[in-house]
């Protein structure tokens, strides 16, 4: 299981990316003086609220409420989940997406510690058993989401 796409890839890559472009594949848009208008995409609409700022990095619909970064578009549009749209947005700018993988996240010490102190109760116990004690952090830090 990989680990957590690091925030300051997310942030460069939002910052990389053209949301115009991005936007504009989906959505006909239009310039509107130093941004870009369109119908929601969101939502039905006759007259544009739906607008694109290329410097802000970001889209609003004045209509429905809709707003975000590239990423959340194709999430909501495209039906994508977070790492597809940042996969998606990285391949696009030619960027490799890297995985943290940090086995002293604080999850991983606390079932450490836990699983330790189980063993220190009842060294016959079966946590003590040879190699249950890394299979049980482990296993406990995958449902947990934490990387490993």
């Amino acid at each position: 299981m990989p680990g957590r796409i690091p925030q300051h890839f997310i942030n460069e890559l939002v910052a990389r990316t053209d949301i115009v472009e991005v936007i504009g594949k989906r959505v006909p848009l239009r310039r509107a003086g130093h941004e870009f208008s369109a119908c929601c995409p969101f939502h039905d609409e006759k007259t544009p609220s739906f607008t694109v700022s290329p410097t802000k990095q970001f889209y609003h619909c004045f209509g429905c409420g809709a707003h975000g970064t590239a990423i959340s578009f194709l999430m909501e549009r495209e039906g994508m989940s977070f790492v597809e749209a940042v996969e998606d947005l990285a391949a696009l700018a030619g960027l490799t997406v890297p995985h943290d993988s940090d086995p002293t996240h604080p999850v991983h010490a606390f079932l450490e510690h836990f699983v330790k102190s189980l063993i220190r109760v009842d060294p016959r116990s079966e946590w003590a058993a040879g190699g249950d004690e890394q299979r049980v952090t482990v296993g406990h830090a995958a449902l947990a989401g934490v990387p490993q």
